[in-house]
């Protein structure tokens, strides 16, 4: 999933990424569906004496439930535009016939953090015995205090390239870069790995001072 980064020359930066087209196919068969219970319900509004009640009551609900997550899966982008002016991130959620935007001020203190996240299992069934292998995406973000928000994510096997892009990102707003993808660790319960080390590789303790 290849992100793509374009700098303007106002100072602005705009990072986007295009959506899993698997997602996009997925979301076809919804929006489809969607459409022709749609045009059923126009219809049925331009000739009223051919709907019965439960048409009324039952149709509408249920072009919205496949018209809705259609169009969101399908026609839904993400853009992140990073402003070193102001000093903020912008986050652009367009849905094509709306966007809505989202600020969030760089404060002092602010990091770059890259982690693993949990993703989708996968279960390969064999002769004897099913293996089931979970699949984890490196999320790159701008913390602000409590806020996250999401710059990019990408494949497991994109660690380097989401690395490079992290680095960019806190070069261009002048704060630390956090990498907490650690290989082989233990990914706790909110997906973000922690590095298991032995006793003699653990950092001594500092002596007390007087």
């Amino acid at each position: 999933m290849q992100s793509t980064w374009r700098e303007s020359g106002s100072g602005k930066v705009t990072v986007s990424q295009p959506g899993p087209g698997m997602a996009r196919l997925f979301g076809l068969p919804f929006l489809a569906v969607g459409g022709y219970l749609l045009y059923q319900l126009v219809g049925g509004l331009l000739q009223p004496a051919e709907m019965t009640v439960a048409g009324w009551v039952i149709l509408p609900l249920m072009t919205a439930a496949f018209l809705v997550p259609g169009w969101l899966i399908t026609v839904f982008r993400k853009r992140t535009e990073l402003d070193v002016g102001t000093r903020e991130v912008l986050e652009i959620f367009d849905f094509l016939v709306y966007t809505h935007r989202r600020r969030t001020e760089v404060l002092p203190g602010a990091q770059v953090m890259l982690r693993y996240e949990r993703g989708s299992e996968r279960s390969t069934r064999g002769p004897a015995v099913t293996h089931t292998r979970t699949s984890f995406w490196v999320h790159l973000y701008v913390v602000v205090g409590s806020r996250m928000v999401l710059v990019a994510l990408f494949e497991e096997s994109e660690k380097a390239t989401a690395l490079a892009l992290a680095q960019k990102v806190g070069s261009l707003l002048a704060i630390e870069v956090q990498d907490r993808c650690v290989e082989g660790g233990e990914i706790t319960s909110g997906g973000v790995v922690v590095d298991r080390l032995d006793p003699d590789e653990a950092d001594p303790p500092e002596a007390d001072q007087d």
